[in-house]
């Protein structure tokens, strides 16, 4: 038991850190020159910087500034003061782009973005991302069926969206432990290849890791590790989203 206990609380631990392999590093490139846009490049759950390096050299190469991370879950609120900070700095008399990958991305690029419109609220910078953000890019979509919700535009406090509750043996809870299943097995796969840990799914530690997540899968507690991530605010900057440009670029999955 206190074996299985452990393997339990390490998988777990695995789970938080998988959801980005660079855990909280941040990177940045340097403009070509001042007239250059500065682009927020938000990774995927689970992505390592590695996987945006396709993204970066898209943009580098036309002279842009970026600014690239992942969406990590320990150290996400120094992460987010860390990259806020940056952005207040290199936004200054510059256009912005947003490029968010998927859910982990726009989750954690809505947070970045709701800071962002609150210091400018506060008078804590000049910029203000209704004007200098010219564009968002939601590369491979980003919005969970349950935040799909009517907007009343005269409600100045509107409620987010909750993240629907599974009990039971609900259709939605076996929806949910699937979903957070594949999720965490590709991301957990990602981070031990991306640090040498193994170099197939059947080699341990990954072996191991696959075992534990179906043992938690099958006790039900798995679904909770996905459904609790933090997201940023949605309700609260949907005049900022409704005044910027969106490309949307989704595939059969999304």
């Amino acid at each position: 038991p206190q074996l299985k206990e452990a393997a339990r609380i390490i998988c777990e631990e695995l789970c938080l850190v998988s959801w980005a392999s660079s855990m909280v590093d941040v990177e940045y490139y340097s403009f070509r020159d001042e007239q250059s846009p500065l682009v927020l490049l938000c990774g995927f759950g689970g992505s390592h910087l590695d996987d945006l390096q396709p993204a970066i050299e898209h943009w580098t190469e036309k002279g842009f500034g970026v600014l690239a991370f992942g969406p990590a879950r320990l150290g996400r609120e120094d992460m987010l003061d860390l990259i806020h900070a940056k952005l207040l700095e290199l936004s200054r008399g510059r256009s912005v782009f947003a490029h968010l990958f998927s859910d982990g991305g726009f989750g954690f690029a809505r947070a970045l973005l709701s800071m962002w419109d609150e210091s400018w609220r506060k008078q804590q910078t000049q910029e203000d991302p209704h004007l200098a953000l010219k564009c968002i890019i939601c590369d491979g979509a980003g919005l969970l069926p349950h935040e799909d919700v009517p907007i009343d535009p005269t409600d100045e406090s509107p409620v987010e969206p909750l993240q629907p509750e599974a009990t039971g043996n609900s259709e939605a809870l076996k929806q949910m432990t699937f979903t957070a299943l594949a999720f965490f097995t590709g991301c957990g796969l990602n981070m031990l290849m991306n640090f040498g840990a193994c170099q197939a799914f059947h080699e341990e530690p990954a072996n191991s890791f696959g075992k534990t997540l179906v043992e938690s899968a099958n006790s039900g507690q798995l679904a909770g590790k996905l459904s609790s991530a933090p997201r940023g605010p949605l309700l609260g900057i949907w005049r900022l989203l409704r005044e910027v440009p969106v490309l949307l670029i989704a595939s059969k999955g999304d």
